[in-house]
């Protein structure tokens, strides 16, 4: 297929994800009131991004942007809409996974945090709530690389996709 079919193949696959996600709601408090949810900005296959603001008066990112990653594994999970509470599957190949997915998501912050580069963000903060566990981490506005390709709708030019590898 060509790129532009492939384009519009991840759009369609993105909007059916959208359609039917369980996503926390703008304007939503999470970690006790200490942010404030703006908006979904990515959904993977067992994870929510938002944007949030950071609402603790305390904190040396007090009324900044930062990005939130909520552990939800759309095939295996279910967010009550009025308490926002997550329920998991009670199968037991779904426990499993739920569990695998955990211990991948706890392995990724702790990964996280042992590093030290400008080109990987940082983590600013863990918890658990809603029966599910959260990671803070510096937001850095722009877009993900593969959104620029969809807007350009074309690959990089190969110095520019040769600068974001090593950056890497």
């Amino acid at each position: 297929p060509t790129l532009k079919e492939q384009m519009e193949f991840i759009k369609g696959v993105k909007n059916m994800e959208q359609a039917g996600s369980s996503h926390l709601p703008p304007s939503t408090l999470v970690n006790g009131g200490k942010y404030i949810i703006k908006k979904k900005i990515a959904n993977g296959g067992f994870a929510f991004t938002y944007i949030a603001v950071d609402n603790h008066p305390e904190s040396p990112n007090y009324g900044k942007e930062v990005a939130i990653k909520e552990l939800f594994m759309r095939e295996f999970c279910y967010r009550d809409p009025q308490t926002f509470k997550v329920t998991y599957t009670t199968s037991p190949d779904g426990e499993r996974l739920v569990q695998t997915a955990l211990n991948k998501f706890k392995g990724e912050i702790e990964k996280i945090r042992m590093c030290n580069h400008p080109n990987i963000i940082r983590i600013f903060d863990a918890f658990s709530e809603n029966n599910t566990h959260y990671y803070v981490m510096e937001y850095l506005p722009g877009g993900s690389l593969e959104e620029r390709m969809v807007k350009n709708g074309t690959f990089f030019p190969e110095e520019e996709a040769l600068s974001y590898v090593k950056g890497i």
